[in-house]
């Protein structure tokens, strides 16, 4: 008997600490699903609010170690406090294995852990993953069922005995409805209770209650199981990427509501077998290839949704169980990061061409002097004078240009704001333009609408926003006119407009002028000068600051460009985030 129970529970063991070890396993393979498509540096690879939700949900410590040990996050200490992690076993296992496993004792926390551990590879260098959950808690869940079991097992062999008992000292009824609400326990019905009663004998009344007191734990217990379970299935249900899985037969086990989406419920007509109700190659290439390795196998899947081409990362790995391998294939929309690319490449392709016109003056320039040795000096000098012009023309394009790869690939909004006095500062942009104006003899008023106008917000953003705008209508203008900025505040709004007399710019136009590289006709003919990088560079700061711009213009009539921004940029992520837009 004593060996059985020994088989029985050690078989339980394995059970519950395979189960732990597979919801260790999805959370980490759901953070380096979420860092692989976000493709992160390493300076913004943390992200808190994700991890620390995470950590919560499954009740477990998430840790995120450097390749060279060093600990970057962990959500039950602080990360600077811990000691270098590199020598960890099951570290060492995942930078050999990819995954790697250890149950130990934890000197930071001073208790045993089931530890899980994974090695990511990101765009800058390998991190691992870490997921573990302390060996006290699941050998509670383990002695809670254990338990329940074995109280059943208890009353039932209890029962037994006693009916022999019974049979001679209480009426058949008495006993008769003890074994129904046993059978009824046995059957799933928690909430059934025995009616003790008063004519019965003092053991029928002690097994009547603490059958009763057995039902009761054993429905809490199962309901607070049941409430997990259904956590569980609401946070895979909820999850941005679409998730299914299949069994060895391709039959549906679960699937959310992101999947339905993309892939519709084709499957489910077809009798509820995967690959008979999507016709993808791809996708069932990916999954024969992991069933065959047991390694994960992706693909980029590219199909047809309402009309649009939508491109997918899809991901598939295995679940062993002991009577079934599960499928679970994941799927992330990553339309977005390909139309990034190809924005990139273009971007990329425009510079060169955008380039290519002054190095070719240059050169031709360049050539003529040494080609030419009875030049005059004035020609020599003038084609001096137009090489260093356009070498600045090519210097401003170039540090432009990477000021907007900057600000488009180091600007994440998780840094520091600053409060903002708008008129000040506004002011000192207007003094740092004090030669330009004076060169033209432009004049510049300052309208305040609005006093004690302060804004929450990143300051090196606006500065280059307010700097081009001002900078263009400079440039644009005629000499001896006027410029007129009005700074105004409304509700959570900042308003700061900048009207010149310059040009103009057509309406046709106008919608193309924040395009990199355009330059309206006009401002071609007129102006030599000129990168068309300025007012694209206003958009992206804008972008980045949550904020907008328009234009009012018309040819010959000067231009108004007119920005809005949030009073608190934190403030407003935050409430944009809790809106679920």
């Amino acid at each position: 008997m004593l060996s059985v129970v020994a088989v029985f529970y050690r078989a339980l063991d394995d059970r519950v600490y395979q189960e732990v070890q597979i919801l260790l396993q999805s959370k980490i393979e759901s953070i380096a699903y979420f860092y692989q498509v976000k493709s992160p540096t390493k300076t913004s690879f943390i992200d808190h609010t994700f991890l620390k939700r995470l950590s919560k949900e499954g009740v477990i410590r998430i840790t995120i170690i450097d390749q060279d040990g060093t600990v970057l996050y962990d959500s039950e200490k602080q990360a600077e406090l811990l000691e270098n992690h590199y020598d960890r076993p099951e570290i060492q296992q995942a930078r050999q294995q990819e995954w790697g496993s250890a149950k130990r004792f934890s000197q930071t926390i001073g208790t045993d852990f089931l530890y899980m551990a994974k090695k990511i590879t990101l765009s800058h260098h390998d991190v691992y993953v870490r997921a573990a959950r302390t060996v006290e808690v699941i050998n509670k869940e383990i002695k809670s069922v254990l338990w329940g079991l074995v109280l059943i097992s208890f009353l039932i062999a209890l029962i037994a005995s006693i009916l022999l008992y019974l049979t001679i000292r209480q009426p058949f009824l008495h006993i008769t409805q003890i074994i129904d609400a046993a059978r009824k326990l046995m059957d799933g019905q928690y909430h059934v209770r025995v009616n003790t009663l008063r004519s019965a004998e003092n053991e029928i009344r002690v097994l009547s209650e603490t059958m009763n007191h057995l039902a009761s734990n054993l429905e809490t217990k199962i309901s607070s199981l049941q409430d997990s379970e259904k956590k569980l299935v609401g946070i895979l249900t909820n999850l941005k990427d679409g998730l299914i899985v299949i069994d060895e037969s391709d039959a549906l086990v679960f699937h959310n509501e992101v999947w339905l989406k993309y892939f519709g419920s084709s499957y489910i007509a077809a009798g509820g077998f995967l690959l008979e109700g999507i016709r993808n190659k791809e996708i069932q290439n990916m999954i024969m290839s992991a069933r065959k390795s047991k390694e994960l196998a992706q693909r980029i899947v590219e199909i047809e949704l309402s009309g649009r081409k939508k491109y997918l990362l899809m991901q598939c790995f295995l679940v062993a169980l002991k009577s079934d391998t599960l499928t679970v294939i994941s799927m992330s929309d990553i339309t977005e990061i390909k139309r990034a690319e190809k924005m990139k490449h273009d971007f990329i392709a425009n510079a060169s061409h955008q380039l290519k016109t002054p190095i070719a003056a240059i050169q031709g320039y360049a050539e003529t002097l040494l080609d030419i040795q009875s030049i005059s000096d004035q020609k020599r000098s003038d084609y001096l004078k137009k090489i260093v012009q356009r070498c600045r023309g090519s210097s401003e394009m170039i540090m432009r240009l990477l000021t907007l790869a900057t600000i488009e690939d180091k600007f994440t909004g998780d840094e520091k704001n600053e409060q903002i006095q708008v008129v000040e500062f506004v002011e000192y942009i207007i003094e740092q333009h004090h030669t330009q104006l004076n060169k033209k003899n432009i004049t510049i008023g300052l309208q305040v609408q609005s006093q004690d106008v302060t804004i929450e917000s990143f300051p090196e953003l606006l500065e280059i926003a307010l700097s081009a705008i001002i900078e263009n209508a400079i440039q644009y203008s005629p000499e001896h006119s006027e410029m007129v900025i009005t700074i105004d505040a409304w509700g959570d709004q900042v308003e700061i407009s900048v009207k010149d007399q310059g040009i103009g710019i057509d309406e046709g136009e106008q919608k193309h002028i924040f395009e990199r590289f355009y330059r309206t006709e006009k401002a071609q003919a007129t102006y030599a000068k000129g990168t068309g990088i300025g007012l694209a560079l206003v958009l992206l700061c804008l972008e980045k600051l949550n904020g907008s711009i328009v234009v009012d213009s018309a040819l010959g009539k000067g231009a108004t460009f007119t920005i809005q921004l949030p009073r608190n940029i934190k403030k407003y992520f935050t409430e944009l985030e809790s809106t679920g837009s």
